[in-house]
């Protein structure tokens, strides 16, 4: 059964040197051609169950690149076939030189409850360091813009740990989101990719490879700030006030079924998960051909399912159900485990609390590291 619709729209007004997304540069001649891919994709699908979808959700690239007139094509189509009820969460990605009072009136028009902006930064430098093309006035008219709309369930994006970043500014760009008023926001540290332009400029790795601690400060700082402000964190880099998370999310993190449409989308539908093509040639090509645009297709085993429970949970506030695990498994934790556990704790990276183990503040920084480690020693059962 899905429970979440994911659909990829990879066209960009100018593609960010830190993106590792499927992405292409607009070009409003292709939207329509795009969007009969989209339609074919879907139909060339076997049938699914779409009776209790949950979300649905407009990412890229940058959907806001597609016109109104557009996006109410692709609106309707979703309503006639997939014949989403009433409570589903639609959301979409936004920049905030796209967000005209004229965009956001549509947007709301069109059922859009949530929009999620990419702010990334307030400060000017931030901003052309990470060769944005919006400015501090943009973000602030955009949130202006979607608010007079009515629509209130706002996520808001903010960068941190790009070169030359000091504290006062995390701080500045702390307190401008905060009188934005957002619902929701997603706090990521500058991640630098292959196949990105910025993986192709050293000095970017070695400013942050230099300013480790700094970066580790400034994860703590937002993460501290937010809580004061009412956010809770409910993932690593996700933050909502009660009752605002973003449902894609819960969705995704908690291993239920979801459906990718589009470049570069991933699926995982009943123990198969699926990665479409990236290119657009490629794409493009495998439909015309009649065939699924299938760059990969695999059918997860108990491992591979045991392994991304793990990550998937830990990444999360609320932990591993370390009961649930070993039924689940089939796996002795204390066993396994136990002394690893210990160390861990000791040095103040977990915490273990009634058969429930968290990662600590610190702990979430080293998120990837700690999971490494837990599976390997799984793999070794």
């Amino acid at each position: 059964m899905i429970h979440a619709l994911y659909l990829h729209i990879p066209f960009c007004h100018k593609i960010c040197p830190f993106c590792s997304f499927a992405v292409c540069r607009d070009n409003p001649a292709k939207h329509a051609a795009y969007f009969e891919l989209v339609k074919k994709e879907f139909d060339l699908l076997p049938p699914l169950d779409l009776s209790r979808i949950e979300s649905i959700y407009f990412g890229g690239g940058t959907p806001s690149r597609l016109p109104l007139k557009t996006l109410t094509d692709w609106v309707e189509w979703l309503r006639k076939t997939v014949g989403v009820g009433v409570q589903t969460q639609w959301s979409i990605e936004a920049n905030p030189e796209d967000l005209s009072p004229d965009y956001a009136n549509g947007l709301a028009r069109l059922g859009f409850k949530r929009i999620s902006l990419g702010v990334q930064s307030f400060q000017g430098q931030g901003l052309e360091s990470l060769r944005r093309q919006h400015t501090p006035e943009d973000s602030r008219q955009a949130v202006a813009n979607i608010h007079q709309a009515g629509i209130q369930d706002l996520n808001l994006d903010l960068m941190f740990g790009y070169p030359d970043q000091g504290i006062e500014d995390l701080e500045a760009d702390l307190a401008a989101f905060k009188e934005c008023h957002p619902t929701h926001i997603s706090a990521y540290c500058l991640n630098i990719e292959q196949r990105t332009p910025l993986f192709r400029q050293p000095q970017w790795q070695q400013w942050q490879d230099a300013n480790e601690a700094l970066i580790a400060e400034m994860y703590q700082r937002i993460v501290t700030f937010l809580a004061r402000q009412g956010y809770r964190q409910y993932e690593i880099s996700n933050f909502a006030l009660d009752g605002y998370q973003s449902l894609q999310n819960l969705v995704n993190w908690g291993g239920q079924d979801y459906l990718g449409l589009g470049m570069g989308a991933h699926s995982l539908v009943s123990s198969q998960r699926w990665g479409n093509h990236r290119r657009w040639v490629d794409y493009r090509k495998a439909l015309q051909s009649d065939h699924l645009p299938r760059q990969y297709q695999e059918t997860l085993d108990l491992t591979q399912k045991r392994d991304e429970r793990l990550m998937l949970t830990l990444r999360q506030t609320k932990g591993l159900d370390l009961s649930e695990f070993e039924s689940c498994f089939d796996v002795n934790v204390s066993a396994v485990w136990g002394s690893k556990l210990d160390q861990l704790k000791t040095a103040g990276l977990v915490k273990l609390d009634q058969q429930r183990m968290q990662l600590t503040l610190p702990g979430m920084l080293l998120a990837d590291e700690i999971t490494a480690v837990l599976a390997a020693m799984l793999a070794n059962l």
